[in-house]
């Protein structure tokens, strides 16, 4: 299958985000190197405000403002009614969370490719792709 974007998993943002974060320079990196197609997806956008407030203590008005820049940089693709029946079904043979299979199915109905740092989220991308990397 011919990869026609990028979609950068939500906690890779986090990462990149958060000068704090061990994993800011590599998360910085993977981004930089898939700038090029880079799509967003409104659920990611939506948990990336999410874990900047709750789990890494961002002041609201700065979490906002990060993702806000990022919906206006990027593409945001809208999510489907294919790509919520996919992710149903990703997440009941998969064992992923309806959210992280929403994801994967995105990716995978649109033909993108899919950076994260979820373990269990990038084997089955992999499995359902039979991508190598």
């Amino acid at each position: 299958m011919e990869e026609r974007g990028v979609i950068i998993d939500t906690m890779v943002w986090a990462h990149a985000l958060n000068r704090d974060s061990p994993y800011f320079g590599k998360a910085r990196k993977l981004i930089s190197e898939h700038e090029r197609g880079m799509v967003l997806l409104p659920n990611i956008a939506l948990e990336l405000y999410n874990v900047l407030v709750r789990d890494y203590g961002f002041p609201a008005y700065r979490a906002s403002s990060l993702v806000l820049k990022l919906l206006e940089r990027y593409p945001v693709i809208p999510i489907t009614k294919a790509e919520c029946a996919k992710a149903i079904e990703i997440a009941s043979s998969q064992g992923l969370s309806v959210f992280d299979a929403l994801v994967a199915a995105a990716a995978l109905v649109n033909g993108f490719h899919l950076v994260t740092f979820d373990k269990r989220l990038a084997n089955t991308y992999r499995r359902l792709t039979g991508s190598k990397r």
